[in-house]
């Protein structure tokens, strides 16, 4: 029912209301990050098993012109500090 009450908003482009409702169904008591990921806790250890993922998941294939403009795009992008 909500998932319908904001796709109404939406589709009818009632941004008010849109708005009103996520205000409303927004849970107060949660929190902004999540603590554990695939039984890993710690902003190092989530990083760190997402690093070895993508690093599995995009050495599955060999395909050495995907690689190389991977790696471009990952050595351009710039550094994210906390």
């Amino acid at each position: 029912m909500r998932a319908d009450a904001l796709a109404n908003n939406l589709a009818s482009k009632d941004y008010r209301n849109l708005g009103k409702h996520i205000r409303k169904f927004n849970n107060n008591r949660s929190t902004l990050y999540a603590t554990g990921v695939g039984g890993c806790t710690g902003d190092s250890n989530i990083t760190d098993m997402w690093m070895q993922h993508y690093q599995q998941f995009y050495n599955s294939v060999s395909d050495t012109d995907a690689k190389v403009s991977l790696l471009q795009r990952i050595s351009n992008m710039p550094t994210v500090t906390m």
